[in-house]
């Protein structure tokens, strides 16, 4: 294995490779991954579906080897089953929800959910795959850590069609029509879709429902009664730039 720079503790040494979403929820087959810059270009010309966009084939399943072996493996062992439990229990609910094309949102209520674990694998998913995210480092490698770095704000979606191709765009910097900018990464690996916004290299950051940044900050262990309200995202609904839209 190659060395490089640790995506999450900074340290350099071989590289190993941590599966987005968790290899427990059958993350183990080939897999295409697609571009979110692409996605956002075929957006622009009014190209809906993911047909002539380019990708690179996994053949074991979805993921980048951007984190040393201890990371990986701290990761795996304090919050891969909370994550995966959520994961699998949000997908079944979208399998029997009969959502129509005017469904903006899901209602929903869970007491089974730890949420400082769930979002700790999700920010450790956007240090995998898009980095340059290292004053995570002590938020991620000590799991009683409620000290999230104010700098980012996370949003959470639920995707209507679990057969939806996975999607990371590593950070991006969308320019608006009165010239401000926002910088902002996304994830979407269905039933969940996510996006992080870095506020200190923003000076323009949408209001977007799906706001779960307080979840990071709920002591290690508990679980509170949580009643999410999640925006829908429609299976065509490719450019992470209009997620914003729904909800």
């Amino acid at each position: 294995m190659a060395d490089s720079i640790c995506r999450i503790c900074g340290k350099e040494g071989p590289l190993s490779f941590e599966h987005i979403p968790p290899q427990s929820v059958g993350n183990d087959h080939t897999v295409k991954l697609y571009s979110g810059v692409d996605a956002v270009k075929s957006s622009l010309i009014g190209q809906d579906d993911m047909e002539g966009m380019k990708y690179r084939q996994l053949q074991r399943g979805q993921g980048f080897k951007t984190i040393c072996s201890s990371c990986n493996s701290y990761l795996g062992q304090n919050y891969v089953k909370p994550f995966s439990e959520f994961y699998r229990a949000t997908g079944q609910q979208v399998l029997v929800s009969d959502f129509q094309e005017e469904d903006k949102s899901i209602h929903f209520k869970t007491d089974r959910l730890m949420p400082l674990a769930f979002v700790k694998q999700v920010m450790s998913n956007f240090c995998v795959s898009a980095g340059d995210m290292h004053d995570c480092k002590d938020y991620l490698l000590d799991r009683e850590s409620t000290v999230f770095p104010q700098r980012y704000r996370l949003h959470m979606f639920i995707i209507d069609n679990l057969r939806e191709q996975k999607l990371f765009t590593g950070w991006m910097v969308p320019i608006f029509a009165d010239y401000t900018c926002c910088k902002m990464a996304c994830i979407r690996i269905p039933p969940f879709a996510f996006a992080l916004f870095d506020l200190s290299s923003s000076n323009k950051v949408p209001e977007w429902p799906g706001n779960i940044t307080d979840l990071a900050r709920v002591p290690w262990g508990e679980k509170p009664g949580i009643e999410f309200h999640l925006p829908v995202l429609k299976a065509a609904n490719h450019s992470p730039l209009s997620w914003g839209n729904v909800g």
